[in-house]
């Protein structure tokens, strides 16, 4: 039960129309009366004067028996918005165009039940431990006058809203999935489920899928935990389950069962979690890169891509290619990559490299047409070797359909991927000329979009299979290359199109690969990859942040000591301070940055310690070699708001505004620093080339030394001395056809 004076509506239409109605239209009027009258609704934990969560948490002797996920923040100010999401959903499941598929009764029946349910304000918390909250004041909500605190005793149960509109309430075990319960409720129709909505006691919203062909990793429902997971055939409309799942995460915790509930019990031979061995929760599909660096089998491509940010160096070697391949993800839909392929049994040419083999490198990319739903796969378009020489240039079409662990693909491919040619070219339906593929690379490769999809196809696909133990990935593909029409003349015997490897991953990180190609060849490779949107790394010698007060100072600032501590916290270059009114504007010379927002945070904590207490917003003006180029607007108030402690969304803004150069406003000059004429600074320069014909790499290193005479802001002179320390340019023999003297080193 929750420590809350409220009026119990019930959780379904019972007894008469007449009845229902009049329930409906006293608990409506109930929260209308909440909305307007905030403090008589506040329960016995109403906060009356500002103080943080931790400091109230610590305060109550009884908050030990208190369900802690259950915990609610209620903020007034954010019904209106929250009353709104309701009301929207209710226009939909009252308007049958809106949902013309769902039945009209479930619609019914779901409009009734939630039209009772009270609007609450509540706002998600990051954790109700009062001990993590004070060393993260961040995180850690500032109650204000209105705001009220709901503890609540822990329920036994998880309710399942069910496709039909009535509640299902399971009693609550560890180790179970939400496919467990969605199962014990649904029955046989859980087979036909995709994805299910999980709303915790806590706030806190997923989605997870939960179909053979989507199944991913997810968090356990806890007690109290509101699940909403309607069949793919029952019409229900994905916003409309977002929205739903939204409002009933700002209830607090699902009650036990209500009247008019299904009672249900988990089914003992699904989700439960052994003690030990293999894995049987769910899992996310496994992706892995072929030998050619973007994910697939072996030789062959997939329709599968990472998520964006990913980045991967792979290197494979499969007699007598070695590939070493750098790839990335730049957009979920997109997938690049750069590769160097090492031809053992080939000369870089005599005559110019000596003895070393030849390399060729190549550029691949994939685009993702669209993605698997529960019918249809996954599909995806390739370009292999698109530009340069073209020796491996090839074009493939492919569809992925996930079965559990079984990840199959199967793909049609032309050029190098399609070698084999055993299907006649589809495209020769639309013009002959698709039936002949002619490349011209030029000298050293150029762009050939004429060449593209032309020539031999054959179908290629295979088979990814995650077994039991998740470190280790089986493979078994069937190649579109006969080897036969190899670059360079250099075909390769082939006894088999079957490929079958397998990968071993020890951590998230690292990817050992082991195949045997052809029938008579062996694979071996490594993977290294990452997510690079998800890296972080300390940096020691970096100063300490100025911790942010939310009070403002009340002494005069000792501006040289402001101008110091913004340099060295920011690492750029102050020249001057000016004060207009509440107005602070500093300017910074020849500003660059990796991370904006933490130098400009960084500048704004020392700017919030030392500003008089009557300035209210801070410029930071921003000029390169004397131009102004643009300016960041930093709202003191709100900016302080933001770093001192979690805000409820209606009370979330901007706090950095950036905005084109304005003319400097008139304002007394506090701070002036006047750079040096002279600048330099010895160094080290070092500079590498990759893929020469005289050697795969030249390299220098050397000492520098530069110097610079600035005579104005805007007019400078600039000159570097260069020393050599060690090279290997006595490897630099090659001279192109050109009369002009070498300068490149």
């Amino acid at each position: 039960m929750m420590s809350l004076w409220r009026f119990k509506s019930s959780t379904g239409p019972r007894g008469t129309p007449r009845q229902t109605t009049r329930r409906l239209q006293q608990t409506q009027l109930f929260n209308a009366l909440c909305v307007l009258l905030a403090c008589v609704c506040t329960p016995a934990h109403g906060q009356l004067t500002p103080k943080r969560l931790s400091q109230w948490l610590v305060e109550q002797p009884d908050t030990a028996n208190t369900y802690a996920p259950g915990l609610s923040w209620r903020v007034p100010d954010e019904i209106p918005r929250q009353n709104a999401l309701r009301l929207e959903l209710l226009q939909q499941l009252a308007n049958p165009a809106a949902m013309p598929a769902v039945d009209e009764a479930a619609r019914q029946r779901l409009r009734l039940w939630l039209s009772a349910l009270p609007v609450t304000g509540r706002v998600p918390l990051a954790s109700t431990d009062p001990r993590w909250l004070e060393v993260n004041p961040r995180r850690d909500p500032l109650l204000k006058p209105g705001h009220s605190i709901i503890t609540a005793s822990r329920p036994d149960t998880v309710t399942v809203i069910g496709e039909d509109g009535r509640r299902c309430s399971v009693v609550h075990v560890a180790g179970y999935e939400a496919s467990a319960y969605i199962e014990a409720c649904h029955g046989p129709r859980a087979a036909r489920t995709d994805w299910v909505w999980l709303a915790q006691p806590d706030g806190q919203v997923r989605r997870y899928g939960m179909a053979r062909w989507n199944s991913e990793v997810q968090d356990e429902p806890a007690p109290g935990a509101w699940l909403w997971a309607p069949s793919r055939d029952s019409g229900w409309p994905q916003h409309a389950s977002e929205q739903l799942i939204l409002f009933l995460s700002t209830q607090g915790p699902a009650d036990d069962r209500q009247p008019g509930d299904t009672v249900a019990a988990l089914p003992l031979s699904t989700g439960l979690l052994p003690p030990s061995g293999p894995a049987i929760r769910s899992r996310n599909a496994t992706l892995t890169t072929n030998d050619w660096g973007g994910v697939g089998l072996l030789q062959t491509p997939s329709a599968r891509m990472h998520d964006s940010g990913h980045f991967a160096f792979d290197m494979s070697h499969v007699q007598p290619y070695t590939r070493g391949n750098v790839f990335l993800q730049p957009f979920d839909w997109l997938e690049a990559g750069f590769r160097y392929t090492d031809i053992s049994n080939r000369l870089y040419g005599a005559d110019i490299a000596g003895t070393q083999s030849y390399k060729d490198k190549g550029l691949d990319i994939k685009i993702r047409a669209w993605r698997e739903t529960a019918y249809l796969p996954e599909l995806a378009v390739g370009l292999h070797d698109l530009t340069g020489t073209g020796l491996f240039s090839g074009e493939y079409l492919v569809g992925s359909k996930r079965t559990g662990p079984l990840d199959w693909s199967l793909g049609l491919g032309w050029g190098y991927a399609g070698a084999r040619g055993s299907v006649k070219n589809p495209f020769t339906l639309l013009s002959k000329g698709f039936d002949t593929r002619t490349t011209d690379v030029g000298q050293g490769g150029k762009f050939s979009p004429s060449a593209y999809f032309h020539g031999r196809s054959a179908f290629f696909g295979g088979v990814q299979y995650q077994t039991p133990w998740p470190s280790l990935i089986l493979k078994l593909e069937y190649d579109g290359n006969d080897y036969q029409h190899e670059p360079q003349d250099n075909n390769q015997t082939q006894k088999s199109p079957w490929n079958i490897g397998l990968v071993y991953r020890p951590n998230r990180t690292v990817d050992l690969k082991l195949g045997f190609e052809r029938g008579n060849t062996l694979m071996l490779g490594f993977t290294i990859q990452t997510q690079l949107d998800q890296l972080s790394m300390p940096k020691p010698a970096d100063p300490a942040r100025v911790a942010v007060a939310t009070s403002r100072p009340q002494n005069a600032p000792d501006w040289s000591l402001t101008g110091r501590d913004l340099a060295q916290q920011t690492n750029w270059a102050i020249s001057r301070i000016d004060q207009q009114d509440r107005d602070l504007r500093v300017t910074v010379e020849n500003a660059d940055a990796g991370y904006w927002r933490e130098r400009i945070d960084r500048a704004a904590a020392v700017l919030h310690r030392d500003a008089p207490a009557n300035v209210e917003r801070f410029t930071l003006a921003y000029r390169q070699r004397g131009v102004p180029l643009a300016e960041h607007i930093i709202h003191r108030e709100t900016w302080v708001a933001d770093n001192t402690a979690p805000l409820p969304p209606r009370e979330q803004r901007d706090t950095v505004i950036a905005r084109a150069p304005l003319a400097d406003a008139p304002g007394s000059t506090v701070f002036t620093s006047a750079r040096p004429r002279f600048e330099s600074g010895l160094g080290i320069n070092y500079a590498q080339g990759f893929g020469g014909p005289d050697g795969f790499v030249l390299f220098h290193i050397s000492a520098l030394e530069q110097a610079k005479y600035r005579i104005r802001d805007d007019t400078w002179l600039q000159g570097s001395l260069q020393l050599r320390l060690l090279d290997n340019y006595d490897k630099y023999k090659f001279t192109g056809a050109s009369s002009m003297p070498r300068v490149r080193t």
